[in-house]
C-alpha cells in the first residue's frame, strides 16, 4: 500500500496492477530504468506480465530488469520457470 512506502524527496507513489494498462502507463512515464518483479502465481499471471511489459513499452521505459528463475526455457521441468522463460522471451 502507499502508507508503507517511505517518503522520499523527487518520488511519486502510483497505486496500479499489473493487470491495469493505463494505470501503469501513468505510474511509469519519465521511467527509464525498471525493476519488474514477477507477478504472483495464478493462472492471468501471464497475460499480467504481458500487460505490464506493453505499459513500461508504451510508458517509454528504456530498460527493463526482470526477476526471473534459474534455468528458465520453454522445455523446464519446473512450471513456473517455464512461465519466466515466456515473460523474459516477451520482454525482449
Amino acid at each position: 500500500t502507499p502508507a508503507k512506502a517511505p517518503s522520499l524527496s523527487e518520488s511519486t507513489i502510483h497505486r496500479f496492477s499489473y493487470s491495469d494498462q493505463d494505470a501503469a502507463i501513468t505510474a511509469l512515464r519519465g521511467v527509464e530504468t525498471l525493476f519488474m518483479v514477477s507477478a504472483h502465481e495464478s493462472p492471468e499471471r501471464l497475460d499480467q506480465h504481458r500487460t505490464f511489459v506493453d505499459a513500461a513499452a508504451s510508458a517509454g521505459v528504456k530498460h527493463v530488469f526482470y526477476t526471473s528463475f534459474a534455468a528458465a526455457a520453454p522445455d523446464a521441468t519446473f512450471t513456473l520457470a517455464r512461465d519466466h522463460y515466456v515473460t523474459e522471451e516477451y520482454i525482449k
